[in-house]
């Protein structure tokens, strides 16, 4: 469900202008798309029927296991964070067999971006210790 909040209609006509075009914009979706009448308050409510699953399903290998992405990007985000509680340190981004993998072929560019984010003071260490799908970030 999505809440709009609009600029107050004092006019019925604009109202029913305004509910139109919600309307049109949606005429092509393959989903049922329910739109409210504006509150006297000019809030509209969207209601969506759900076509596929939903996005924690997707992130899942299987139900309740998180995907290698999922895990990897877990791990970076980690790494930033420690990155910005301990801003002068060096940093190290511990990962296990699978997650090293993932975050070594850089699908999604994430060692430029993080270069940008916290600068040349971080590192990728394959560990032999963690589990395939486990991380660690810390200082060096």
């Amino acid at each position: 469900m999505v809440a709009i909040d609009f600029l107050p209609l004092k006019k019925k006509g604009d109202q029913t202008a305004l509910e139109a075009t919600l309307k049109s914009a949606f005429k092509n979706d393959p989903a049922k798309v329910d739109i409210a009448p504006s509150s006297r308050f000019a809030i509209v409510e969207l209601a969506r029927q759900r076509v596929g699953r939903a996005l924690h399903e997707q992130m899942w290998e299987s139900f309740g296991v998180d995907s290698i992405e999922t895990v990897a990007l877990a791990a970076l985000r980690a790494l930033e964070a420690e990155g910005k509680s301990s801003r002068a340190s060096q940093l190290v981004l511990e990962a296990g067999a699978d997650v090293h993998d993932w975050l070594t072929r850089d699908p999604v560019g994430w060692n430029k971006a993080m270069a940008a984010r916290l600068g040349a003071r971080f590192a990728l260490s394959a560990s032999a210790r963690l589990a395939p799908r486990a991380f660690s970030a810390g200082r060096a």
